[in-house]
């Protein structure tokens, strides 16, 4: 089984070339992680997105710690005075669909919080899997979208630790907001599927970091 490990960042200077090269390096030497994508975001910090800033990780089982390693290993960065906070995730592996291997540019996150019972979360997976994913497949510049189902956070109470995250990597240019797009994304079934949520979609939009 694939994971994920996520980790939110918000520095006390944004921008910095220092903090650049340093998130780079928070977990390097950890065989266990292989790093997937260094974003940040495009909107500005509020109370509902406290941090502007995440590192995205494959997970390798064979070598990956116990939990309280990770937390102490961030404590101790916390203690060099760079951010001014962070908060981490641990994600399960649903599936991923990769149409192309060219250059992310952008990626947009989904969270999403259903009911937990069976028949609901068997309606959230055939929309992906029959409609969502096949669908956005088609606008111009959808290179993969990833499926998780979250395992451990840090804190259950901030606004990104929804039950469920699609991850939906772009190129440039790309038709996000064009009409093949809303075609894709505003149809009888979404809706259905949007009248099932249980707390506000956590949707943002983030930039990879050179």
């Amino acid at each position: 089984m694939v994971r994920y490990l996520l980790i939110f960042l918000e520095p006390h200077q944004t921008g910095s070339d220092v903090f650049s090269l340093w998130r780079k390096e928070i977990f390097s030497g950890w065989a266990a992680l292989s790093p997937l994508h260094y974003l940040d975001a495009d909107d500005s910090r509020s109370e509902r997105n406290k941090h502007r800033h995440v590192n995205i990780y494959r997970v390798n089982d064979d070598n990956f710690p116990a939990l309280p390693r990770i937390e102490e290993h961030l404590q101790l960065r916390l203690s060099q005075g760079y951010l001014v906070s962070y908060h981490w995730q641990l994600h399960s592996g649903i599936c991923e669909i990769r149409q192309s291997s060219l250059t992310t540019t952008t990626v947009i996150t989904v969270g999403m919080t259903i009911p937990g019972d069976k028949a609901t979360v068997q309606e959230l997976t055939e929309w992906y899997d029959q409609e969502h994913m096949p669908m956005l497949s088609t606008v111009p510049g959808w290179l993969a979208g990833i499926r998780m189902q979250l395992a451990h956070t840090s804190n259950a109470h901030d606004a990104s630790a929804a039950p469920y995250l699609a991850i939906h990597e772009w190129g440039s240019p790309n038709g996000l907001g064009g009409d093949i797009w809303k075609k894709a994304v505003m149809t009888p079934w979404t809706k259905r599927i949007s009248a099932l949520h249980t707390a506000p979609v956590y949707r943002r939009v983030w930039k990879v970091s050179d």
